[in-house]
């Protein structure tokens, strides 16, 4: 027993003696910054064509999935995308770190407009469009779109870098229920036609509207833009009627037809199985 106590104490005293000379040479903030700085500058290598690659930041395991998953989790919107013309102007909205963003701007020479208003993504967003020596093709516009223009709270459930379930000026979800804020702070935001007016950005060829829950509000304030749009995809949610409604109302009287959807999830058990991605085509 006395050589255990006796032991114990010297790893105590040990632990301390390293403490205090950490501090005193500074190591802990060393350590801390390398290791931030590592994290934070770790990239994965994607292959679009045989020729073509771009490089995603990945600094936790959300970033990694979604590069990791990338040809996996939405094949549909790579289709989509793949069947851009090329040198066509492509708003994406919810662009998250830029995926998408990137990967039309690489493979189909798009002007791409990256909407993505959320602080915690920003920063990686542009790391990859300026890694990948895209800033001549991808503007970042950095604000929430709604139905109206307004100064009002950006909601988020979730801040992790990579993280998505966000909500402009409302809590509404995905599902129509409202999300956990766990974070929010006060901000501008625009509709898409008074962004396109104010700003004189060109009208989309092609148009994404993933935002998790007011895809309809966003939606319902480009009325005039959708005019000059060929082709949209839009998340929406089965669950939440009323969303899904209006988003029809909306692009019928717009003369755009349903031409694919594609369930999200297929498992059954998954919160996220009654959400599909639509594909909606302007009618010739």
């Amino acid at each position: 027993m006395k050589i255990r106590k006796i032991i114990k104490s010297l790893l105590n005293r040990l632990t301390f003696l390293i403490i205090k000379i950490s501090e005193i040479l500074n190591l802990y903030n060393l350590f801390r910054r390398n290791f931030i700085n590592y994290n934070s500058n770790k990239v994965k290598k994607i292959y679009i064509t045989k020729k073509k690659k771009l490089y995603f930041f990945i600094p936790n395991d959300l970033t990694e999935y979604r590069v990791n998953t990338f040809f996996s989790k939405e094949p549909d919107t790579l289709n989509w995308i793949n069947n851009f013309k090329k040198n066509s102007v492509f708003w994406d909205i919810g662009s998250n770190i830029g995926l998408y963003s990137c990967y039309a701007a690489m493979k189909k020479n798009c002007k791409v407009f990256s909407f993505e208003p959320s602080y915690f993504n920003l920063p990686i967003l542009s790391k990859n469009i300026n890694f990948n020596k895209l800033q001549k093709k991808i503007s970042i516009v950095p604000l929430p779109l709604s139905d109206k223009s307004s100064y009002s709270n950006f909601n988020m459930s979730d801040i992790t870098v990579g993280g998505a379930l966000s909500s402009f000026s409302s809590l509404t979800g995905y599902d129509g229920k409202n999300i956990k804020k766990n974070f929010y702070y006060k901000t501008l935001g625009l509709t898409i036609d008074d962004i396109k007016v104010k700003y004189n950005l060109e009208y989309p060829d092609y148009l994404k509207i993933d935002v998790d829950g007011i895809d309809h509000l966003v939606l319902k304030g480009g009325l005039e833009t959708l005019n000059r749009c060929k082709s949209i995809l839009i998340e929406i949610n089965l669950k939440f009627q009323s969303q899904y409604s209006l988003i029809k109302k909306i692009l019928n009287k717009k003369k755009f037809v349903l031409n694919n959807e594609t369930r999200l999830v297929n498992d059954k058990s998954s919160k996220f199985y009654q959400s599909f991605n639509q594909i909606w085509i302007k009618k010739k």
